[in-house]
């Protein structure tokens, strides 16, 4: 959404303005072992100081940002990167969502949802799908994850089943204009607000599982029972940088 557009442009232009030489790519997690679809524009600029030649300075950035795109690492399995089902974190996540959505009003819950068939509607519409059809298959519904979920996210996780051969992931947060889904090993976008079904382990992915998957080490993770988008802020450094 901002490499090769007219963001990208001014953002260069400003940069060069205050005498630096630069040079932009995009690439994706997944070419760096991390199992997320997750597209980044990145920015190398040097300061060229008096006496130096500009455009040698703009060729050494140029060279940056092209060994930069040249290096990959094996892909990663996100299996990997998931805790046991017996997990003492993940049972106490779910009895946690669970109290949480059972605590919830039904009738906020109830407007929720149709608020949001409202903005969806024409997208259904040109996809010939009626909201009736936006149904979860028994095997999901009978899941005990799949009681965490409001009448809203089940509704757009019955879409993704519905509409993406062979499921793997859903963000069931987004409206349908916005549908991050998958049907390979590597998760939709993750970001803060992202409640991600996983099809195969019938169940959302969770904290602990996203940092891992930003590229947390262990020892990071496994302190903090619950994880919050400030939380991952926090402990960002040079080293562990949180994607956004």
């Amino acid at each position: 959404m901002f490499y090769n557009t007219v963001n990208q442009t001014c953002l260069l232009q400003a940069l060069e303005q205050r005498g630096y030489a630069c040079s932009a790519c995009e690439t994706v997690s997944t070419k760096y072992a991390c199992p997320q679809r997750r597209k980044r524009a990145y920015f190398i600029a040097y300061r060229v100081l008096d006496g130096m030649d500009w455009d040698a300075v703009k060729r050494l950035a140029d060279s940056a940002v092209a060994l930069a795109t040249s290096f990959s690492l094996p892909e990663a399995s996100i299996e990997s990167f998931l805790l046991s089902p017996d997990d003492p974190y993940v049972k106490d996540e779910l009895a946690r969502r669970l109290a949480t959505r059972e605590a919830a009003d039904a009738g906020l819950l109830q407007q929720d949802l149709e608020e949001w068939k409202h903005k969806n509607r024409l997208v259904l519409e040109k996809q010939g799908i009626s909201c009736s059809q936006c149904v979860p298959p028994a095997s999901v519904r009978s899941s005990d994850w799949y009681g965490v979920l409001t009448p809203r996210q089940r509704m757009v996780m019955g879409h993704a089943y519905l509409t993406v051969p062979g499921l793997r992931f859903a963000d069931v947060y987004q409206t349908l204009s916005r549908e991050f889904v998958s049907s390979t090993g590597d998760i939709p976008t993750t970001v803060p607000s992202a409640i991600c079904w996983m099809a195969n382990e019938q169940r959302l992915l969770l904290g602990r599982e996203a940092l891992l998957v930003q590229g947390f080490p262990p020892a990071l993770v496994n302190c903090a029972w619950t994880v919050s988008y400030t939380h991952l802020r926090a402990h960002e450094t040079d080293s562990y940088l949180v994607c956004r």
